[in-house]
């Protein structure tokens, strides 16, 4: 379809930005910031919500471009989700 080289191309740029400010969380995790836990739960909330976004997306459009795009999207899909749900645990686990 017309509209997923758009749809695909604006992910990628909204993922590539919020991805670069997880390195600078993770960063600061590593040097433990108080703040630091919960951006990171925000963080990689986005980068799922991204990765869903784009699976959805993709379970919209032809044969082809599902081949290409849905399982690539599946595992970032499941590891930014892994990662949420790390951080998530291991803030609880502080508490």
């Amino acid at each position: 379809p017309l509209w997923f080289a758009t749809f695909q191309a604006t992910l990628a740029a909204v993922g590539t930005i919020v991805a670069f400010i997880s390195i600078i969380i993770g960063a600061a995790l590593v040097n433990y910031r108080s703040w630091a836990p919960a951006a990171a739960i925000l963080t990689f909330a986005a980068l799922t919500a991204i990765d869903l976004t784009g699976f959805i997306g993709a379970l919209n459009t032809g044969p082809t471009l599902r081949d290409i795009y849905l399982w690539d999207l599946l595992l970032w899909l499941s590891i930014h989700l892994m990662m949420t749900v790390g951080v998530i645990a291991g803030r609880a686990s502080q508490a």
